[in-house]
């Protein structure tokens, strides 16, 4: 016997056939002798209609089956085989393994078994990875975890794996909404309970307070008629009322002018002292405490809010609580999390963080109250090699990421397309040049892709148009003229408005037909889609193309941070809001790439080669904002 040196430290998964049955029997598998294969960690043996998946723990060459000791020193491997089945005859063991009377020398395998895998949407299956092996074990140890996964990675599959592998565990798992709850409830275990944040809260709340019929969100017109006072201080005290609910405050006083920072309209209407803050601060804290004593329905977000703030979290028990995608989360689901008595597993992207505006939560050791161990997700079963290089050269060289992206996802044929746009004007743009065209549809609901760009050109540059102004838009019209609203874009850097603007100004008249034709299309069948980098996150295409309305990072760059070393600095020691909206548009960039399986096309987006190529260097090696002196690419 001639034990094989096997350098087993990448995740290359060897697949073969047997019909033996030796692995899934004994963990073991025989092939020729001396049979050549690439090293690889895991092996994938299709046998008899059944798969087994095995770590490859050692192989050893030269084995005579029936004279050497092998794998038990103290019998040979026909007798070891026949210990564990006494039926074994010498001709079954001939036929099994292809033995010849002057040929006993075989190859051994000697495996682990790893189950269950990961099984992509064209249904391949992957073995269990070494850093998923690696979580399972760890968490064992009973320490909390913070899973940091890259796009692709097998999030929700790992946690599932997870859950199977201690059954005697008891889990709470949970999620962002109830389609996704649904979807987890038929692949996870019996000992998981899979619940929404607020379905969790209703569970217990109900045994303390009457919750008959509540209600999503109050209207305007009935906030302000239930406390009395006007709809421009209802709008921004019910805005307030909303961020408190989910802010991991107590108190309304620990509430700032920062509250109003993702509403335009709030900003806007205290920003003209239409609105006075105090006032607006008075009447949310008023209209909770009516909902509080009793006097009017509850909404959702109030019984969350009362499970926080009564302390009932604390008084809850599972074996481990789970949380997936936990970039989305916002501060009330991380402070509950933090309450409920178990163990922790915390899974997310930090760099698909692309909801700051609504005020969710950075994925890092801050999140979890108690140090928890940190460990990686890096390989993405969605694409292949050069897309993750893409995505590595963006995140390092802006990010200074020093994990990377491993794209272990096999080439495929181009089926499905995908334009991935920074603004909904820019879909606009794409539907008035394929308007004749029947294979497209937009991926979000065109009444609401359109209703900023529509109420604008209503207002300002088209009012003979058939369009109703929504009434959350309709302050608009408040503005002087386009140039007094293009004004105050800027000045608040919005670039969903900025776009908008645009759109009404050039298609005052063809904007209209746009919209018909994607409500036509939107219910129907199609091979290219339309979609904004925040609406395509957790979808994915074969092929994605990023269009030329992303803003230009390097700019933004030099201009909040001077240079790019600083601005790393900056990313890790700023609360600056302007740094921090530099790092969503560069998340954004990172999404839209992640979506792609097979290819993706960069050409239009400014500074491509410099982002993309992970050349964001001088000759003198130190960091750098300018672009390359080659000019934009396709990748």
């Amino acid at each position: 016997m001639k034990k094989r040196q096997w350098n087993s430290e990448n995740n290359r998964t060897i697949t073969v056939d047997d019909l033996s049955g030796t692995a899934s029997a004994y963990d073991l598998y025989v092939c020729q002798n001396e049979k050549q294969f690439e090293p690889s960690r895991y092996i994938t043996i299709n046998a008899r209609g059944a798969t087994y998946h095995g770590r490859i723990l050692e192989v050893v060459d030269d084995v005579d089956l029936f004279h050497d000791r092998y794998p038990d020193p103290s019998m040979t491997f026909f007798e070891y085989m026949k210990s564990k089945n006494p039926d074994l005859t010498v001709a079954y063991f001939l036929r099994a393994f292809d033995l010849k009377p002057e040929d006993h020398l075989k190859t051994i395998f000697k495996l682990a078994p790893v189950s269950p895998s990961i099984e992509d949407e064209t249904g391949k299956t992957f073995p269990v990875t070494a850093e998923q092996e690696a979580i399972i074990e760890r968490f064992g140890d009973t320490k909390n975890l913070l899973i940091q996964a890259f796009a692709g990675t097998g999030k929700t599959s790992t946690l599932e794996m997870l859950t199977r592998a201690y059954p005697d565990r008891r889990f709470i798992y949970l999620v962002f909404n109830r389609s996704a709850a649904d979807t987890a409830r038929e692949k996870f275990p019996d000992n998981v309970d899979v619940k929404t944040i607020h379905a969790f809260a209703f569970e217990y709340m109900s045994k303390h307070m009457k919750i008959i019929n509540p209600v999503g969100t109050y209207r305007i017109p009935v906030f302000a008629e239930i406390l009395g006072i006007d709809y421009d201080h209802a709008e921004v005290a019910r805005h307030i009322l909303d961020e408190f609910c989910y802010s991991d405050k107590m108190e309304f006083e620990g509430m700032d002018e920062d509250v109003l920072s993702d509403d335009m309209e709030a900003m806007w209407l205290v920003d003209k002292g239409i609105v006075n803050l105090d006032k607006a601060m008075r009447y949310a804290k008023e209209f909770y405490h009516r909902m509080e004593n009793d006097r009017i329905p509850v909404t959702h977000n109030f019984y969350l809010k009362q499970f926080q703030r009564l302390g009932i979290a604390d008084k809850t028990r599972y074996d481990a609580v789970l949380l997936d995608e936990a970039q989305d989360s916002n501060p009330i689901t991380y402070d509950i999390i933090n309450r409920i008595n178990g163990q922790k597993v915390v899974i997310g992207d930090r760099h698909q963080k692309i909801y700051g505006f609504r005020n969710t939560v950075d994925i890092s050791g801050k999140f979890l109250l108690s140090d928890p161990d940190e460990l990686p997700l890096t390989q993405s079963f969605r694409f292949h090699e050069e897309i993750a290089d893409l995505a590595n050269n963006l995140l390092s060289g802006l990010k200074d990421e020093k994990m990377k992206i491993q794209g272990v996802a096999s080439h495929r044929d181009i089926k499905t397309f995908a334009f991935v746009t920074r603004t909904n004007a820019k879909i606009i743009d794409l539907i008035d040049g394929m308007i004749d065209r029947k294979t497209w549809k937009t991926v979000r609901d065109p009444e609401e892709l359109f209703k900023l760009p529509m109420s604008i050109t209503k207002i300002f540059t088209n009012r003979k148009m058939n369009y109703a102004v929504p009434s959350d838009l309709l302050f608009l019209s408040q503005f002087k003229s386009l140039d007094d609203l293009e004004d105050y874009a800027k000045r608040m850097e919005d670039v969903e408005l900025i776009s908008a603007i645009k759109v009404s100004v050039k298609k005052p008249n063809s904007i209209e037909r746009c919209f018909q034709r994607a409500i036509e299309q939107y219910e129907k069948e199609a091979d290219v889609y339309l979609t904004t980098a925040h609406t395509s996150k957790g979808l994915e295409w074969d092929e994605v193309y990023l269009t030329d309305d992303y803003p230009d990072i390097l700019a933004k760059i030099k201009k909040a941070a001077e240079s790019l070393t600083k601005f790393v600095d900056m990313q890790k020691t700023s609360e600056s809001k302007q740094i921090q909206k530099i790092v969503e548009e560069i998340n954004l960039l990172y999404v839209a790439i992640t979506r792609a399986r097979e290819k993706v096309d960069l050409k239009d987006v400014k500074n491509s080669d410099a982002l993309f190529s992970g050349k964001m260097t001088d000759k003198t090696g130190q960091n750098t904002i300018s672009p390359p002196d080659a000019h934009r690419g396709s990748k």
